[in-house]
């Protein structure tokens, strides 16, 4: 048998130290995120070095590198850490091997675009973070078409903007505007056919000013104006007609309402 020198095998015993550490490092334990951290329970192939506990039987990854866990399960987390903070590509895997979620954290933060799937692998969200809040364009998608559910804009986390809901024929569902989190202005929603189901105005999340609820045919049965504070008001459909339903903070309706019949004729009421 042919003998190897002894630089010959230092040089192989160092290649394979670097391979391990380039590829990363396998652990089979539950996981969960918090504060750019991974925590571990039921933790399988992994040392002191890599891992610390923090109580009980829940550890935390405290090394650096890639590391590649399982959990019971079978789903899969690929991480990459430095010093046990999440920092670099985080890709998470659904149990029959499909993505799940894919992403970048620098220094324990979300950044940049995020991509959420199905389990059947189609694209379910598309947003963006920056300094670990949302910020830019969302989107959502149905999973079976593919075809586009919602679409906003958040700043700094909160949703700004014009968001558009879709029904999974293409066809508008709700539109509406916000400003910090909370809705602001007019927001309306169709039915899948594209008859309108209401239009109510809105401010800081409370109804504020005119408001029409719509009958199944797309004819008005009544509308109203209401003062900041009234609640959340929706239309929705009862025995083929549009009913009330919603939060008016305790109190009865207020101010003048109309009432339309299916003829279209109108009967007012002071509340």
């Amino acid at each position: 048998m042919k003998r190897i020198n002894k630089k010959k095998m230092l040089f192989i015993v160092g290649f394979m130290t670097m391979s391990a550490i380039s590829y990363g490092k396998d652990v089979f334990a539950n996981y969960g995120i918090s504060f750019g951290k991974v925590n571990l329970s039921n933790v399988t192939g992994i040392g002191p070095e890599d891992a610390k506990r923090i109580n009980g039987a829940t550890y935390q990854l405290v090394g650096s590198g890639e590391y590649r866990i399982m959990d019971e399960g079978g789903r899969r987390l690929v991480v990459n850490t430095a010093n046990g903070v999440l920092n670099g590509n985080y890709t998470e895997y659904y149990a029959n091997g499909n993505q799940y979620t894919t992403g970048r954290y620098t220094n324990g933060k979300k950044e940049g675009e995020w991509l959420v799937y199905y389990e059947n692998g189609k694209l379910w969200k598309r947003y963006q973070y920056a300094n670990d809040e949302l910020n830019g364009r969302y989107y959502s998608y149905y999973g079976k078409t593919g075809s586009q559910e919602t679409v906003g804009e958040y700043q700094n986390g909160k949703m700004t903007g014009t968001w558009m809901e879709y029904y999974e024929n293409g066809s508008k569902k709700s539109q509406g505007t916000y400003a910090g989190g909370y809705k602001n202005g007019l927001f309306t929603e169709w039915k899948a056919n594209g008859t309108k189901v209401s239009e109510i105005n809105y401010q800081n999340d409370q109804v504020n000013g005119l408001m029409k609820v719509y009958y199944e045919n797309g004819n008005l049965f009544y509308e109203a104006n209401l003062n900041n504070g009234a609640g959340t008001l929706k239309g929705y459909y009862t025995n083929g007609a549009v009913g009330f339903t919603g939060n008016l903070n305790g109190r009865r309706r207020v101010g003048t309402w109309t009432y339309y019949d299916k003829a279209g004729n109108s009967r007012t009421v002071n509340h």
